[in-house]
């Protein structure tokens, strides 16, 4: 059996992948005015396995990672702040799905459609008996109405590769194409991974300062990784917190003179020292 860290591990692949790991490449940028709106909601578990907890409760962001990385038409909201708000209002997930019709529902969601799901086993799966299904259901916000309903099958170790799917399914609804992926090595350390999959995942929806907050906690206990350094300055200079990129990138590139990344990084500190000097001259 497959353990909860191999999974999550599997899901960082396609985290870092959307991050441009091979390429390294930025992604393209979110939209500042797109045409339209997410929500993502939790995913449930509904295959009984204690297991796949870990899986089906990062599928939203890696969900959300294909989507905002991919296309400029489809627009991300940022599910923890909306979670803040719900308990501040004393409001679930599910009841404000169940709730009747209320045209002020998509100013409370700020999104024009919200996307939940599930994680289950699959039903016709012929000869693998392990096999899964990813369950996406697209619902307007106003009215709750079931707009659409996607599903990706496959082998628990393509978890990343049944969440492109569902991905694609839901940019192809709304007539918007993602890019293709390629696939990386593993990582060994579970809870390096879940934080690194939080933190790419908040850089690619445009939340910087989460992306910081988790790249932090990695670089507390593992100082020296190059991953982790290298995402935090990137990070850093996406929040306007140009000096710390700069203290980062130059500690990066003294630490990790021979990553592939170092071209992308000394880049990085030209624009800034470009930056610095337009603002000298202003």
């Amino acid at each position: 059996m497959k353990t909860p860290s191999f999974y999550c591990r599997l899901i960082l692949i396609g985290l870092c992948v959307l991050a441009g790991e091979l390429q390294a490449q930025d992604p393209p940028p979110n939209p500042t005015d797109p045409t339209v709106t997410l929500l993502i909601l939790p995913f449930d578990n509904a295959t009984g396995d204690p297991s796949l907890d870990a899986a089906s409760k990062s599928i939203p962001d890696l969900v959300a990672a294909f989507l905002a990385s991919g296309t400029d038409r489809i627009g991300i909201v940022n599910r923890q702040a909306m979670e803040q708000i719900y308990q501040e209002k004393s409001l679930t997930w599910q009841g404000f799905l169940e709730s009747p019709a209320d045209p002020n529902r998509t100013r409370l969601a700020q999104a024009g459609h919200i996307v939940r799901g599930s994680l289950a086993r699959a039903q016709h799966s012929g000869d693998d008996i392990d096999a899964i299904e990813i369950h996406l259901f697209l619902h307007e916000t106003t009215s709750t109405r079931l707009l659409k309903s996607f599903q990706a099958q496959g082998p628990p170790d393509k978890m990343v590769s049944l969440c492109q799917q569902a991905a694609e399914s839901v940019a192809a609804f709304f007539q918007a194409d993602l890019p293709p992926v390629e696939p990386l090595p593993l990582d060994d350390n579970p809870e390096k991974n879940l934080l690194m999959i939080h933190g790419l995942s908040a850089w690619h929806n445009g939340q910087p300062h989460r992306a910081i907050a988790c790249l932090l906690k990695i670089l507390d206990r593992h100082p020296a990784d190059e991953a982790a350094q290298f995402w935090l300055a990137k990070s850093f200079f996406a929040a306007d917190l140009h000096r710390h990129a700069q203290i980062q990138l130059e500690q990066f590139l003294e630490q990790h003179p021979r990553s592939r990344r170092t071209n992308e990084a000394r880049r990085l500190l030209k624009t800034l020292d470009q930056t610095r000097h337009e603002d000298l001259d202003r």
